[in-house]
């Protein structure tokens, strides 16, 4: 895995580097960065051989960039360049351990770029939690492998598998509040309960996707603003509109018993 450690010089930086040395098998230095300590910085490139150095609170000094270049790292200055190295495209994670608000654009700079980030302190969710974990979700950090990407490209197999689980675990409860109902299922009974409940939680998913599909077929955008972040009228009813009639087939059948 490449890695770049924000703040390298501090307590976290030292920290993880020990366990980069370590594990020099499962780890490699990718950038390492400083506010302005050049020879603390310095000393750790010669060590851990990085591609990249950045020293975010100093200008451009050629001197220095020569004496890093003789480690093998090239050394960039001012803070986009903490962007730079964090959205790099071999830089597969990114500990952000830097005091302050200092940190945070390249925070979310990582976060945006889907990277994995390691947060060494709570400066990013205490000042810009919610662009933090949106911009963590619009990358896909809480699922990567897409259901639909040309239909739907929010939607994930993740996103899909935690609907199932909370489906059925509603299901569940249901019917354990419901003396007359569950407490008498047999194991066979309980089996197709479960199983109908999961058919109802696919037929919503699919019915959500055939709307998205129709949508864009038809070149339609359904939005709406009394709920920021969803859609309109007809992501409302989308689910609901494939699932009751199904849900309406069984009825009978559970009334049967």
């Amino acid at each position: 895995m490449n890695l770049t450690v924000l703040g390298a010089t501090g307590s976290i930086g030292a920290s993880t580097l020990d366990v980069v040395a370590r594990h020099p098998d499962r780890y490699r230095v990718l950038a390492l960065t400083a506010h302005a300590a050049a020879e603390p910085l310095l000393a750790l490139c010669r060590s851990h051989r990085p591609r990249y150095a950045v020293l975010s609170g100093v200008v451009g000094d050629r001197d220095l960039q020569r004496r890093f270049s003789e480690t093998g790292t090239e050394l960039l200055f001012g803070a986009g360049a903490l962007e730079e190295v964090v959205t790099h495209d071999d830089c597969q994670a990114v500990m952000a351990s830097i005091v302050g608000a200092a940190g945070l654009p390249a925070t979310l700079a990582a976060a945006a770029a889907g990277k994995r980030v390691l947060l060494a302190n709570k400066e990013a969710l205490v000042m810009a939690g919610p662009l933090f974990m949106r911009a963590a979700h619009e990358a896909g950090a809480f699922g990567r492998r897409k259901l639909a990407p040309s239909i739907s490209p929010s939607k994930t197999w993740e996103g899909a598998a935690g609907g199932l689980l909370g489906t059925l675990s509603y299901a569940i409860i249901c019917a354990a509040f419901v003396p007359q109902w569950g407490a008498s299922f047999t194991g066979a009974q309980w089996a197709a309960y479960l199983a109908g409940t999961a058919l109802l939680c696919a037929a919503s998913i699919v019915g959500d996707l055939f709307e998205s599909a129709a949508k864009r077929q038809a070149g339609v955008k359904d939005s709406g603003e009394a709920l920021p972040g969803h859609g309109g009228i007809l992501d409302r009813i989308d689910s609901a509109t494939s699932t009751l009639p199904l849900a309406a087939a069984l009825l009978p059948l559970m009334a049967g018993h």
